[in-house]
């Protein structure tokens, strides 16, 4: 009955009738039947199972590389709610296709996943803002790679009129390939590509001069301070991609700076926060 519904595209009978099964039979038949295999999920949610749900709408996602970014990034923001649900409710048994090893495979934690599905999310973000630049159709390409993504938003830098719009996405891009590949050099490729922004400009001139300008100075009048200032009103996961003393060394070699003491005590002057700043002020009878 369910097969010859299945074949007369009736997946709302398809369903209908599967819950007169027992879960696990009727989960194993849409694991074992291709043209339902995507829809997995809804018995899962419909069953309470929202640990697994988030878990094959993951799959789906990883498994339709070519979908575009709209299929996608209705995948994921599902996976995201029922992620969501899944850690309210406290995980449960998956069930599982015995034909199928990839179902066999243990899923990773719910904290895993939804970092996984914020990073797949943030990366069509990306690629959405992008496109719209190039007045090209949004939704209906593929996912790009991110050094595809990284490269777009490096080259909008200087020619967009909102560089700080483009460096963040950049930073975007390489928080979500730190992320999955922790030596990345993504993110001190984009503070390399803000510093070259104003190095004719602001730096070079800067570097020449007896007297170095404030940090006041540094912050409102280059992109570099301008995007620290970004990154550091951002939530605690983005300070893994904020410049500071662990990528100051790479980006400098990235420019071949890396012995211009000028330029080093310049962006320390901005990365170095003076803790006095933050103590109450007391008197000598306190």
């Amino acid at each position: 009955v369910l097969q010859w519904h299945t074949d007369q595209n009736q997946l709302g009978h398809v369903f209908t009738y599967g819950d007169l099964l027992p879960d696990n039979e009727f989960f194993s038949f849409l694991a074992q039947t291709p043209r339902l295999k995507p829809y997995r999920w809804m018995h899962s949610v419909k069953t309470g199972n929202y640990d697994a749900a988030t878990d094959l709408l993951i799959r789906n996602a990883s498994e339709s590389p070519n979908s575009n970014t709209q299929d996608l990034q209705f995948q994921l923001s599902l996976a995201k709610l029922t992620c969501k649900l899944a850690e309210g409710e406290g995980s449960q048994p998956m069930l599982v296709d015995d034909d199928h090893d990839e179902d066999k495979q243990e899923p990773p934690p719910l904290s895993r996943r939804r970092k996984l599905i914020d990073s797949r999310l943030d990366l069509i973000h990306a690629q959405q803002i992008l496109l719209a630049l190039e007045d090209d159709k949004i939704d209906d390409k593929p996912l790009f790679s991110t050094e595809r993504l990284l490269d777009m938003a490096l080259k909008r830098i200087d020619t967009h009129k909102s560089p700080i719009e483009m460096a963040m996405v950049a930073l975007a891009v390489a928080k979500t390939h730190l992320e999955e590949y922790p030596e990345s050099t993504m993110p001190a490729r984009v503070w390399c590509a803000v510093l070259q922004h104003d190095w004719d400009t602001s730096w070079k001139n800067w570097m020449a001069e007896t007297i170095k300008p404030s940090r006041d100075t540094i912050l409102n009048q280059t992109l570099f301070g301008a995007l620290w200032k970004e990154v550091q009103e951002q939530s605690v996961d983005h300070h893994a991609i904020q410049f500071d003393g662990d990528l100051e060394t790479a980006v400098l070699q990235m420019l071949g700076q890396s012995n211009n003491v000028d330029l080093k005590r310049m962006v320390q002057s901005v990365i170095t926060v003076d803790i006095t700043r933050s103590l109450p002020i007391t008197t000598m009878e306190e």
